[in-house]
Parts: C-alpha cells; structure tokens; sequence
C-alpha cells in the first residue's frame, strides 16, 4: 500500500506511524574524532491503530517469514522523515504486537533486528 515492505509489499497494511532506530553502538573514536561504530542497526516499527484486516495482513507476512533474515523497506535510519524509505538487504522482523480492543488494535509494535541497509 505504501512505502514499507517485509519480504514484499502490502495490500492493506499502510506505512508506520513512527520509526526509533537503537543505533549502533560507539566502541570509541578514530584519532580525527569520527565515532567508531560496532554491530548491527535495530529499531522498532509503530502504528497508531491498524484494523484486523491491516494487523492479520502484517502478522500473516511475519509469520511467513519467522526466524529467516529477509529483504523489504524500512524509514530513513534517522526517522526523521517518514517519507523517505530505504532498501533493507536483510532483517531479522519480530512478531507484532498491540492492544486488541474491539475490532482494532492499537499501539502496534514491531522490532526489526540484524538490519543491513543496502
């Protein structure tokens, strides 16, 4: 439906609402001052409120891919735009979770692990 994938587009899930990347960890400074960084981007995905059909659609591709380092699109490292989206070569992407109330779930999370931007 819009920017974000997983191993594949979406017909009804839209984009995330919020994207908070960990970073990568700072193990120390080259001499010119430039950080040195270890391991691997992770970060977490968010949605406001999606329906059954949106949340099932997410939680069925998820499901399809459990446990395996896929390709999709993920928001800019920085989140500082929800627009611009980056390839992702592989990831590690977690279960979903939210609030179920009625016929919506709301404060919808995914982790993202292992991220390896091409």
């Amino acid at each position: 439906m819009g920017e974000f994938s997983l191993n594949g587009t979406f017909t009804y899930l839209p984009d995330p609402s919020g994207w908070v990347s960990d970073g990568l960890a700072e193990v120390g400074t080259f001499t010119n001052g430039a950080p040195i960084l270890q391991g691997l981007e992770s970060g977490t995905l968010t949605w406001a409120a999606l329906t059954q059909q949106e949340y099932g659609e997410l939680h069925t591709r998820w499901d399809a891919n459990k446990g395996n380092a896929v390709a999709g699109k993920l928001p800019e490292e920085s989140g500082s735009s929800l627009a611009t989206y980056d390839t992702v070569a592989s990831a590690y992407w977690h279960e979903p979770r939210g609030r179920a109330h009625g016929k919506i779930r709301h404060n919808v999370t995914m982790r993202v692990t292992s991220i390896t931007r091409s």
